[in-house]
């Protein structure tokens, strides 16, 4: 769930490992484990290339700052 995408076993990249993290820290300021969200494979797969999306966003820092803010955590 939380590969990168063009994840290789034989050609182990540390970007491989900065990505995962990277989409484990991102459920975070939402507090959504994406797991519990699709019960079939279509739907956790259109989850997880949402999440790829968010993540590759430029625009990260200032919707994170707008779901502190939310939550009244600032």
């Amino acid at each position: 769930m939380y590969q990168h995408p063009e994840y290789q076993v034989d050609k182990s990249l540390w970007f491989y490992q900065v990505w995962s993290l990277m989409m484990v820290l991102s459920e975070i300021p939402e507090w959504r484990p994406l797991d519990g969200e699709g019960q079939d494979k279509a739907e956790l797969l259109k989850k997880k290339w949402e999440r790829k999306r968010l993540v590759m966003s430029p625009s990260i820092p200032a919707r994170f700052d707008k779901m502190t803010q939310q939550n009244g955590r600032e």
